[in-house]
């Protein structure tokens, strides 16, 4: 062969074998119904990387340890992975998020001033927020739309379809609905319940990660008319009773603002379908470094969202911080971010994506 042929043919090899390395370093596919992983990273060398394509089988189990991702986002599906989607909750984006829920959008920030009633505007502007920023993290963004007397209202719910079990339903939410004494004007609901709206956006980011591992279907929602007539979780609840709900997670009021009772409810209904959440809740507090302070109270009262679920039969777990009540801006125009306990807030967010990411797994 001539230089000039073996020169061309040399360039032609390190063209092909670079767009290559370029295709393989862009392409991660996941077939979930055989449940093999697809990863192509590139090496890096003379011609910036050749190739390399790695494929693993998932296990039927929790227990498996494919890897996914990239440099320090490489997550793999088992408890060290979970202990990785853990660390990355942020109290930061949880904070963000908290104030851009309360404040109002018409008007300079920071301010704390919005009502989120169902009889006042930022009702519908915060619902259409929290769309967006689902929408934004990935997820299928279904707006369930219903009315309560002359008020047109909708849930906000996110979907993440699994690959195996897609009718197969774990979940987590929180009312975004305020109200106070002056609710149609100013009613923030920085804690109850901008906190567990916010839980519920940030797991449900943190979670967009684990995709790949997650066989069942997550759906994230933030229920509206909670504070009045309580008909967004019912219509959830009759929305989701055709496939096969196992376990949702309802966040109300995380962030206690008294130091002295830092502390989270979890209410159950029965002690064969919801208390077992308990006991996982528990169990993911400390394996995965978490030390979230819990009691297990029975509750049989109907006026919450999650006596909506438990009314349509579907397991749930209720988080609510201890001592609300007692809480002097519960259903105030003071209800306003600075009183808001992040530490706590963090604390339950994270225990929920343990939760989902291991029962989703499954």
């Amino acid at each position: 062969m001539s230089r000039k042929k073996l020169t061309r043919n040399l360039v032609f090899k390190l063209t092909i074998a670079l767009v290559v390395a370029v295709l393989g370093f862009a392409t991660i596919r996941m077939s979930g119904a055989a449940g093999f992983l697809v990863k192509a990273e590139a090496e890096t060398g003379a011609l910036a990387g050749a190739a390399t394509a790695l494929a693993q089988q998932t296990g039927s189990s929790g227990g498996s340890t494919v890897k996914f991702g990239g440099g320090s986002g490489v997550f793999s599906c088992d408890q060290a992975g979970i202990q990785k989607l853990v660390d990355s909750v942020s109290s930061t984006n949880l904070e963000t998020n908290l104030r851009k829920l309360v404040q109002d959008d018409s008007k300079p920030t920071p301010n704390e001033l919005i009502s989120r009633h169902i009889s006042a505007p930022g009702n519908k502007v915060k619902v259409d927020w929290a769309k967006q920023m689902y929408a934004s993290y990935g997820y299928e963004v279904i707006s369930q739309d219903f009315s309560d007397g002359s008020y047109d209202l909708s849930n906000a719910v996110a979907r993440l379809t699994g690959s195996a079990t897609p009718n197969t339903v774990y979940g987590a939410g929180g009312h975004i609905d305020t109200t106070s004494e002056n609710k149609s004007q100013v009613a923030p609901g920085a804690d109850d319940n901008g906190t567990g709206t916010v839980a519920a956006l940030e797991a449900a980011r943190v979670l967009k990660q684990f995709q790949p591992c997650l066989k069942s279907t997550l759906e994230f929602v933030a229920f509206n008319d909670e504070e009045e007539a309580g008909d967004g979780s019912a219509i959830y609840a009759d929305s989701v009773k055709s496939r096969s709900p196992k376990g949702f997670f309802n966040m109300d009021m995380l962030g206690a603002p008294d130091g002295s009772t830092v502390c989270t409810h979890t209410y159950y209904n029965s002690d064969t379908r919801d208390a077992p959440f308990f006991d996982q809740a528990q169990t993911a507090s400390t394996k995965y470094k978490i030390d979230l302070t819990m009691d297990k109270i029975f509750n049989d009262e109907n006026n919450h969202d999650t006596a909506n679920l438990w009314a349509a039969n579907q397991p749930a777990l209720f988080f609510s911080q201890c001592g609300e009540i007692q809480d002097e801006h519960y259903h105030s125009t003071t209800d306003n971010v600075q009183y808001v306990n992040f530490t706590q807030v963090t604390k339950v967010t994270k225990v929920v994506v343990a939760m989902l990411a291991e029962l989703a797994m499954e």
